[in-house]
């Protein structure tokens, strides 16, 4: 289980956030955590980016044709393939060959260790900038997009 606290006064960590709080509280009195401390990301930031693709990906589901299938297989939305496009989309990628030669391209991790702060908000220009572009078609300014973004995570 992972989860975002803060220190208060006295050494005391608190959760930082609701869902971390509901967890704690879940469990019994008394239960031992091994803990490993890391110091957290904007994770505000981070929550904004997530919020930002959920948006772009609830539209895209909405304009994505139904009943599509693969060699019989139905073809759905999945919310990691599409955060891993607009990654690379936005250029944060590595690329690799294939078994057959083709250039593969893998989405960088968003994970703390694998990010540094300056680098994600590159990256979180970069989602804009192709939500913007290839979601939303320029139904947006940058500045209408953010405000939605921050009315989504009730930052407004």
């Amino acid at each position: 289980m992972k989860g975002y606290f803060k220190k208060h006064p006295g050494g005391i960590l608190v959760p930082d956030d609701d869902d971390t709080a509901e967890r704690i509280y879940k469990l019994p009195v008394g239960t031992p955590l091994l803990m490993e401390f890391k110091k957290a990301r904007n994770y505000l930031f981070l929550k904004k980016a997530f919020a930002l693709v959920n948006m772009a990906f609830g539209y895209h589901c909405e304009t994505m044709p139904k009943g599509v299938t693969y060699r019989d297989v139905p073809v759905l939305p999945n919310i990691k393939r599409f955060r891993d496009d607009l990654t690379i989309l936005a250029g944060f990628y590595t690329a690799t060959f294939c078994v057959n030669g083709e250039v593969k391209l893998k989405a960088l991790s968003w994970a703390y260790e694998s990010m540094e702060e300056h680098d994600f908000e590159q990256l979180y220009s970069g989602l804009i900038d192709v939500v913007l572009i290839d979601i939303y078609r320029r139904q947006y300014s940058e500045p209408q997009l953010q405000k939605m973004v921050n009315l989504a995570l009730g930052f407004a």
